[in-house]
């Protein structure tokens, strides 16, 4: 082989050897980003499972507080 052809050779190899690199970036960004974008994802379902119970917890106890009412309500009219 000549000085070019060795030349030739080496500058491929360190071609494909950057290109390697290079994909093997590109494939840690993505998945990041995914993981990423997967955690976002799950802590919005965990508010807004948070935000529901929270809702129900609020409605149950509305209604708790109405059926006291109610019944001292009952209570105290039926004693006059």
């Amino acid at each position: 082989m000549d000085n070019l052809s060795q030349g030739i050779t080496i500058v491929v190899g360190v071609a494909i050897s950057l290109a390697i690199v290079a994909i093997g970036i590109i494939s840690l960004f993505l998945n990041y980003r995914n993981k990423r974008l997967q955690a976002i994802q799950e802590t919005e379902k965990m508010q807004a499972a948070f935000n529901q119970q929270l809702l129900q917890s609020q409605l149950e106890m509305q209604e708790h507080t109405s059926n006291m009412i109610s019944a001292e309500i009952h209570d105290n009219v039926g004693q006059i």
